[in-house]
């Protein structure tokens, strides 16, 4: 990813995260703020797969982020903030790779 699409997806994030932290203060209307905010979720994680990244964590991440009352944090900025340095740092793409192999299946008691 360059950086001109890093700077590009990080003002989506932060739009979308700052809509979602002001809809989230209004009463009845912030429960619904996952789903005003969905279209952007879907360009941001739409654009990391077309450019062929596409990590599973991040899906987890974004997944975590229609949860109604988490949705207040700013989790797309950090997701798009990470996918750009695991891209850009090998020892962060090892680490990558390892995570989503790590599960409660895998994990002996």
């Amino acid at each position: 990813m360059n950086f001109t699409i890093f700077i590009f997806l990080l003002i989506l994030a932060l739009i979308k995260d700052g809509l979602e932290f002001v809809i989230g203060l209004i009463p009845i209307v912030g429960l619904f703020s996952w789903l005003i905010c969905l279209p952007l979720t879907a360009i941001i994680f739409a654009i990391i797969y077309i450019i062929g990244i596409g990590p599973s964590w991040a899906f987890i991440v974004y997944i975590i982020d229609l949860v109604p009352l988490v949705s207040v944090l700013p989790i797309t900025t950090i997701a798009v903030i990470g996918t750009y340095l695991v891209e850009k740092s090998p020892k962060a793409k090892k680490i990558a790779k390892i995570v989503p192999k790590i599960s409660p299946k895998n994990i002996k008691k």
